[in-house]
């Protein structure tokens, strides 16, 4: 699987070519941003495009349907999980919960 820096995922932040992270997996839903049940915004907005949307993710509490779509548009994973972009430590995993 293909690794990307925090740095080059926060790149992917427009409605054009949007990129998140969930588990510290990188997934492109730039082709699912205008399916998703809870709009554009939910995905495309400062905060969440080329951002770590796990928090939110697991708050709304998505469906085994939602995590299985992930798995489709995951493109990569974080190549160092543990730092972000400010070089602070914290903890991601690699895989979706199941």
């Amino acid at each position: 699987m293909k690794k990307f820096s925090l740095t080059e995922v926060s790149k992917h932040n427009s409605e054009c070519d949007c990129w998140v992270i969930v588990h510290g997996a990188v997934i492109d839903v730039t082709n699912f941003l205008h399916s998703h049940p809870g709009g554009l915004s939910a995905l495309s907005k400062p905060g969440r495009s080329g951002c770590d949307v796990t928090e939110h993710f697991e708050r709304i509490g998505h469906s085994e349907n939602a995590r299985g779509m992930l798995r489709g548009m995951q493109i990569g994973v974080l190549e160092d999980p543990k730092l972000d972009i400010e070089g602070s430590y914290l903890y991601i995993s690699h895989h979706f919960p199941m």
